[in-house]
């Protein structure tokens, strides 16, 4: 016969692990508990990615910040409080051109190679012989020197426009139109986008 013989087997541990020895209150101190290598390399990876973050987070905010101070400073007017006094001088003004009956029509077909306007007193009569004048501001931001003027010519009875005009910017204008005939004045404001 032949004999057999038992081997004992070796007790296996998990890979990368160590046992930690441990006291617990209840007194179950048999029990080994495992700890994994690494825990610390991973946190330390993730703190300076959120630190990371937040301060790219930040850094963009100090940007945006800074270029909202530079680029408007939010004033309107250089003398907005004596505009505000004048106040109801502008009103009587408005209230004068109002009682002329005048009408001031832009056509926006050839707009912004063309400016034509059409003036017509209170009975739809064109009024020809005035004299126009069209100042063009940009209405945010800092003087660049973009502004401009244009006299306006009568093109026929009434209609009056300016050719070929080359605006020096794309974007948003104020056109402040101004018609003087036989004395009497109207301003005309409007708002344009130029592409």
């Amino acid at each position: 016969m032949t004999k057999v013989t038992k081997y004992k087997k070796a007790a296996v541990k998990p890979a990368k692990a160590k046992q930690v020895a441990t006291s617990r209150s209840s007194g179950d101190d048999d029990e080994p508990t495992y700890s994994v290598k690494g825990n610390r390399k991973w946190s330390r990876k993730l703190l300076v990615i959120l630190l990371t973050v937040f301060a790219v987070v930040m850094a963009v905010n100090v940007v945006m910040v800074w270029f909202a101070v530079e680029s408007n400073t939010g004033i309107v007017s250089e003398n907005a409080y004596e505009e505000g006094l004048a106040y109801n001088k502008t009103l009587a003004e408005q209230a004068r051109e109002a009682g002329l009956g005048w009408s001031v029509v832009r056509n926006v077909a050839d707009f912004p190679v063309r400016l034509v306007y059409a003036l017509s007193d209170d009975r739809g009569a064109p009024l020809g012989g005035a004299w126009v004048r069209v100042k063009a501001t940009r209405p945010v931001g800092e003087d660049d020197g973009s502004d401009f003027e244009l006299e306006l010519k009568e093109f026929t009875d009434g209609t009056y426009a300016a050719e070929n005009i080359a605006w020096p910017q794309k974007g948003q204008w104020e056109l402040q139109t101004t018609f003087v005939y036989e004395g009497k004045s109207l301003t005309a404001h409007e708002r344009v986008n130029v592409q």
